[in-house]
């Protein structure tokens, strides 16, 4: 009987999935985390899933892309030590940054990814996302397609600080071409409205953030007016043309002189 419970014992052990206590840092306080989900015990797997575009985001749970661990960007001690002398950046991250789409018109594709307060923000940061493409070349809805809030990431992380992005898009044309994603503050009744309701724990991007794109996207699509096959022969007749006319030319030649002689 001992013996059974002793394989049960094990077996039960080598089958519960092992808990993977979250890294410590020598100077970020614990209770940073608090008020986030548990660390789960496979993030750095999922988080590797992701960067490398084998998972997107309608597969990964809150519980993992609300640890600052999904991130690249961090650590960063500086902003979370008792004695910091910086903060960080108002306005908002996307991760991933940059998309490359090789396509053609007719096409329709999803892109996902994260938007994210910066790390080291003490308020809630209203934010709107500034989509600028070609109109005529892509046709593009985004969610959120409302002005929305993130929440603190100082002196604790707290829940909905990160806010997952959608957008689809059709290409309507053989014309490669960029979409970008910059920061920009809400409409000026949402943003007033904000303010009252949280005085001075709201802020909105900073106009360094305004101008630098959070997201990229490459649309490469194949030329508009590819070369015809007429057009790509042309030379090579003229050429053959006129190898040709310096073969008689030549061949003639030969025969006066032989005739003189």
């Amino acid at each position: 009987m001992s013996n059974k419970l002793i394989t049960i014992f094990f077996l039960f052990i080598l089958l519960t999935p092992l808990s993977l206590a979250r890294p410590s840092y020598n100077s970020i306080p614990d209770s940073t985390f608090t008020q986030l989900p548990p660390y789960p015990s496979d993030l750095p797997e999922i988080s590797s899933l992701f960067k490398s575009n084998n998972i997107n985001i309608t597969q990964i749970p809150p519980s993992y892309y609300l640890q600052p661990e999904f991130y690249p960007q961090w650590p960063t001690p500086s902003l979370y030590n008792p004695n910091r002398t910086h903060y960080g950046v108002y306005g908002f991250n996307i991760y991933p940054s940059s998309y490359t789409i090789n396509t053609q018109a007719g096409n329709h594709h999803t892109i996902t990814a994260f938007i994210c307060n910066g790390f080291g923000v003490s308020v809630k940061t209203g934010c709107q996302l500034n989509i600028t493409y070609d109109h005529s070349l892509i046709s593009l809805t985004s969610s959120p397609s409302d002005p929305f809030l993130l929440n603190q990431t100082h002196p604790q992380f707290t829940p909905d600080w990160v806010q997952p992005l959608t957008l689809d898009l059709t290409i309507l044309k053989n014309q490669s071409s960029t979409i970008t994603i910059y920061n920009s503050p809400p409409p000026p009744p949402i943003n007033k409205a904000w303010s009252q309701l949280y005085a001075n724990q709201y802020t909105t991007p900073s106009s360094f953030k305004s101008t630098i794109p959070s997201l990229t996207i490459t649309i490469n699509t194949p030329s508009p007016n590819p070369p015809t096959q007429s057009s790509m022969t042309t030379p090579l007749i003229f050429y053959l043309i006129i190898i040709f006319i310096i073969i008689i030319l030549g061949v003639k030649l030969c025969i006066t002189v032989k005739k003189r002689r």
